[in-house]
């Protein structure tokens, strides 16, 4: 069934519900070797340095997928990059539960940050293309609230489940929900419908920015 301009209108507040529990996986993710430091710390026999440099490996991997995917979202939109991300993220963190050493921490925390590096241009579009000008910016404050959630959560949960059942549960729990987050994800989320072509002429013809006009550009750099 056709989808009315009214229903698409309102269809924006399942869009945002979507973002939201979409970017809380990235610091439900990467806050999550604060929480469960102390107690992998001591089973793995690793220092707080090495700690830090697991925290390192998951904002590093984050950081190094930003500008690519942003480049991706803008040609294909962002459902797909949005769901490749969280079961990049989720599986990366189920499979920390089976690491047998610091290293494999290491390698698997860099993965988890690449995934979760899919999801800030993604979402970032997504509250662009979804919502009119007047709602965006209290729109990307709404967004924004997850990066605390996100802290809070594994502040609140990470200690208990680990007491309960070990450390690696921790991260199969966030992994799980990850993915689970990712169907949803999948289910829920579309591409808002385009106008029609004699509306768009103008602004189509602007899209398509090489990165390296945008890099020479004055603004961006300021």
């Amino acid at each position: 069934m056709e989808q009315t301009k009214e229903t698409t209108y309102r269809y924006r507040w399942v869009i945002l519900g979507v973002l939201w529990i979409t970017y809380i996986v990235v610091f439900l993710n990467r806050l999550s070797v604060g929480p469960l430091a102390p107690f992998f710390k001591e089973d793995l026999g690793i220092t707080s340095a090495q700690v830090g440099l697991i925290m390192s490996a998951a904002s590093f991997g984050y950081m190094v997928t930003l500008l690519p995917m942003g480049w991706v979202v803008d040609r294909i939109g962002a459902r797909w990059p949005m769901v490749i991300g969280e079961l990049i993220a989720g599986a990366a963190m189920i499979t920390l539960f089976f690491a047998p050493s610091y290293i494999w921490l290491l390698v698997f925390m860099f993965v988890t940050g690449i995934g979760c590096g899919f999801l800030m241009p993604s979402t970032t579009q997504s509250v662009i293309v979804w919502f009119p000008a007047k709602e965006r910016a209290t729109i990307m404050g709404l967004k924004q609230t997850a990066v605390n959630i996100g802290g809070i959560i594994t502040a609140v949960t990470l200690p208990a489940v680990a007491l309960a059942l070990g450390w690696r549960y921790g991260f199969l729990f966030l992994g799980i929900v990850a993915i689970a987050i990712a169907v949803t994800a999948l289910i829920l989320y579309k591409e808002p419908a385009r106008p029609s072509s004699s509306s768009t002429d103008s602004a189509a013809s602007a899209v398509a920015v090489p990165l390296l006009e945008l890099l020479k550009n004055r603004d961006i750099w300021l």
